[in-house]
């Protein structure tokens, strides 16, 4: 990526950041002329700087948004919620583009189309609420969406599919005369290790069809790695699809094939056999109109004894749209796309004059036929050149019925056919004037948007995440006093480090090593404490208001509260409490979680609210303040509480506790039960909630990031959820041990204390050694067991015992030798140790040696 393109994307996303707050303060707040103004300032910058790097669907769209917000400026446009929604649903699109960008894996080509279609949408709103003249054009243009979505071709990666699974596909979709749904599911290469099947999820597809299976390119680089693509068709409806492959976000893409796509991809497969000379009595009948003699035929001639199963599918096929009204209207449309005689392009006259001279019944027809050869041409550029292709002589004679002999005689290659076509339409498109970008794009939005059966990728996210795990910015904004303030420790810390020569060559005049060994450690202090400040400094500098994550969160609430029918006030308190960077970019996921529990489960019906007693209207408070070295995020809300009984009940329902804690399990020990994996409250799984994986995973999380996370409810009250975290991951205080002549470590934060007891005070409650530490049992493990590292030879009597905390109470670890604790500036695992779960990162020590920081958390999970 160049630096310049870097420049524009770090100052396009402060542009969308501040676009999407005023939007987002337009929506609460109801009209503002300057907040509007500033909206269109910074959609005009992202759109004037695109254009500098030829990213045509990036500036189209930009350019459409700011058409819009120009409207709404002259008050020719009303300002509503939809429109807010709308915008700001352009502005995700821009920020997940950015972030192919910045990834590198961008595909323009793909972009245009999505472009295309939210820009309609959006142009759409701008004259929405014009005459009734208006009106009737719109309606005009809509019914000719309509008819040139009926003859419209499949897409592309259905097209290649083998002759026999595209046959299957039609029958099945035909035969409920439903659309039918492309699914393309690339499992995560880890997807294995996280105890996942990606055939079997495949398999279990509700009205499944078909599968298809396909290794990637890189499937013999790493075997215990999947590296799969599957395509699954099904005849189910969209939210069955989407409710299946919900856990699989950013995983998978659906595309809808409608059944005017389907039947054009079975007239293109089947037209030469359906019209060969053995079948003729079959078409003719169905060129009289007998349809239901035509079915019979079919299925006569399906049955015979000659006959191939892709022939038998064709006839079967063939049988259904005969019986069916409205799939004979489809293959009317595709067999008879409309009236060749109309359209005169021989080359006695020429296309320009023809064009100049055509009447409005003219136009009409060449602007359908315009529609048909540019179907026709995607189909021919999907064939690779290939004319052996079993499609390309369908595709010829449609294209020599419209265009004459004398255009596509000389064509013997779909590249040919496609060259002529090109030229054709080229010949026929009027010269662009400035303005012709935005006129020529409102046909193609019309037809998006009157059109429900053209095919439509639909991306996977609840929030309008982006399809990629979105990168964090890695630009800060520094005040200048912070700066200064390290420049002036830099400068001490130089002339500290130029002392240290000086007294190395005073050591050969003295004598008295002591002497000088006191002057050494003088200077070392000073050395020391410039590092201290120093390294304060710099955390100084990564650390940012918390604001900058809650400011998403307003939009994620009211949408949720909107899909949810309640009504919810979301109220923020601290947003400027400083936290450091990478650590609350990593907590946006878990507070995420937090946000959606208290808004599905939490707050009720605004119904059930007012039977409480309650305001039709709850509250989720979400607030941050610092407290010592930590900061302290709360989450609480005004909703139904959570029942403690409720949820023991349902934990031994689904197996999660024994039948004798029923009655052990204390009032706090019953609401912890809601962090186990696998544990949900909710009877059905929607995208909000069901599947017992969101608060378990903001405990690891939390745990992850060196924090704890507590929790309080009361039934009719509401629930509040306290995340305790460490102000700075930088810097961590970590305890020092030996296990079998290796170094091991452990948060300082963690450990209770230190013991040495003798064998004989470790006694056994059903078999698991316990120790006795001032009347209070200690549950040990042996962490030589737990690393399966060998057995000790030491036979001595003394054992030392690391007594620690891992949040659910105090156990001891039974380890070989303690050392002392430092600070360690801790990285996360790599390459081929990352995969090892049960230690959180590792740290470098003075002498060279690697020291391994244990995960408390995942080391007992794996017990």
């Amino acid at each position: 990526m160049s630096d310049l393109l870097h420049v524009f994307i770090g100052e396009s996303r402060e542009n969308l950041e501040s676009a999407s707050l005023l939007l987002e303060k337009l929506h609460s707040d109801g009209y503002s002329q300057d907040a509007i103004d500033n909206v269109f300032r910074d959609l005009h910058t992202i759109k004037g700087s695109s254009d500098l790097f030829d990213i045509k669907p990036l500036t189209s769209l930009a350019h459409a948004a700011e058409d819009l917000l120009d409207s709404l400026r002259d008050g020719s446009t009303p300002l509503n919620e939809s429109l807010c929604d709308l915008l700001l649903e352009a502005l995700d699109q821009i920020s997940n583009w950015f972030d192919e960008l910045e990834s590198g894996s961008e595909n323009v080509e793909k972009w245009q189309p999505i472009s295309t279609e939210l820009a309609g949408r959006i142009r759409a709103c701008i004259h929405a609420d014009t005459g009734d003249a208006d009106g009737g054009e719109s309606e005009q243009a809509a019914q000719q969406s309509e008819a040139s979505a009926s003859v419209s071709a499949a897409p592309e990666s259905f097209l290649a599919l083998g002759s026999q699974t595209q046959l299957q596909c039609i029958e099945a979709a035909l035969e409920c005369e439903q659309p039918l749904w492309q699914v393309n599911y690339t499992p995560d290469s880890d997807c294995f290790f996280r105890g996942e099947d990606p055939l079997t999820v495949a398999k279990n597809t509700p009205e499944l069809i078909a599968i298809e299976v396909t290794p990637s390119k890189d499937a013999l680089n790493d075997v215990f790695q999947c590296h799969l693509d599957i395509v699954v068709h099904s005849s189910a409806d969209d939210t069955a699809i989407a409710n299946h492959f919900a856990y699989y976000e950013g995983q998978y893409q659906r595309e809808s094939i409608a059944l005017g796509q389907l039947v054009s991809a079975f007239w293109a497969a089947s037209e030469e056999y359906l019209v060969a000379a053995e079948q003729g009595e079959l078409w003719q009948a169905y060129l009289d109109g007998e349809m239901q003699h035509s079915a019979r035929l079919a299925e006569m001639v399906g049955m015979g004894e000659d006959v191939t199963p892709e022939e038998a599918a064709m006839c079967r096929i063939f049988q259904l749209i005969c019986q069916s009204d409205s799939l004979t209207a489809l293959l009317e449309s595709v067999t008879h796309p409309a009236d060749n005689d109309s359209v005169d392009v021989s080359s006695d006259t020429p296309l320009q004059q023809h064009q100049a001279n055509e009447t409005p019944e003219d136009a009409g027809v060449n602007q359908a036929r315009n529609e048909i050869l540019s179907q026709q041409l995607i189909i021919l550029q999907s064939m690779n050149n290939n004319a052996d292709s079993p499609v390309f002589p369908s595709v010829k004679r449609i294209v020599t019925g419209l265009l004459g002999e004398s255009h596509s005689q000389e064509a013997s290659t779909p590249n040919q056919l496609a060259n002529a076509i090109e030229q054709v339409l080229s010949a026929t498109t009027p010269v662009e004037t400035e303005e012709a970008p935005e006129q020529a794009a409102t046909p193609v939005i019309e037809e998006s948007t009157a059109a429900p059966e053209t095919t439509e990728t639909v991306s996977e996210n609840a929030e309008s995440a982006p399809k990629q795990e979105r990168q964090a910015p890695k630009t800060l904004k520094v005040n200048q006093e912070k700066i200064d303030y390290l420049m002036d420790l830099i400068g001490e810390l130089t002339v500290a480090k130029n002392s240290l020569p000086y007294l190395a060559k005073q050591a050969e005049d003295i004598q008295e090593g002591r002497k000088l060994s006191k002057q050494i450690k003088a200077h070392f202090s000073i050395v020391n404490r410039l590092t201290e400040e120093l390294q304060s400094a710099v955390l100084q500098i990564r650390m940012v208001p918390v604001s900058h994550v809650f400011q998403r969160y307003p939009r994620l609430v009211r949408e949720l509260a909107r899909k949810l029918n309640k009504k919810i006030d979301l109220v923020m308190q601290g947003e400027d409490t400083e936290f450091d960077k990478n650590l609350i970019e990593s907590l946006s996921e878990p507070l995420i979680h937090l946000l959606r529990n208290s808004i599905d489960h939490g707050i009720e019906a605004p119904s059930d609210r007012g039977a409480a007693g309650k305001s039709e209207t709850g509250t989720i408070v979400l607030s941050a303040m610092p407290q010592d070295d930590n900061v302290v995020i709360e989450i609480r809300d005004d909703g139904k509480g959570i029942d403690a009984e409720k949820i023991k009940m349902l934990a031994y329902q689904k197996g999660i506790i024994q039948e004798h804690q029923l009655d052990t399990l204390t009032e706090e020990e019953s609401l912890q039960l809601i962090f186990a994996a696998g544990f949900s409250t909710s009877e059905q799984v929607s995208d909000l909630s069901g599947r017992g994986v969101g608060m378990d995973a903001v405990r690891t999380m939390v745990a992850q990031a060196g924090g704890t996370i507590e929790m309080q409810s009361k039934v009719g009250e509401g629930t509040q959820f306290k995340l305790i975290l460490p102000q700075t991951m930088s810097v961590n205080r970590i305890m020092m041990f030996e296990v079998n002549h290796q170094m091991f470590g452990i948060g300082l934060d963690s450990v209770v204390e230190t013991v040495k007891v003798s064998q004989r005070d470790i006694e056994l409650i059903r078999n698991n050694p316990v120790l006795m530490l001032r009347e209070k049992i200690i549950p040990l493990h042996c962490l030589r067991t737990l690393l399966q590292l060998p057995v000790s030879d030491n036979e001595s009597d003394e054992v030392c015992v690391l007594v620690v905390n891992n949040g659910q109470g105090d156990f001891g670890l039974i380890i070989d030798k303690f050392h002392e604790g430092i600070d360690v500036i801790q990285k996360p695992l790599e390459g081929v140790m990352a995969g090892f779960n049960h230690f959180s990162g590792t740290a470098l020590l003075g002498d060279g040696r690697v020291l391994l920081i244990i995960n408390l958390q995942e080391l007992l999970s794996c017990r």
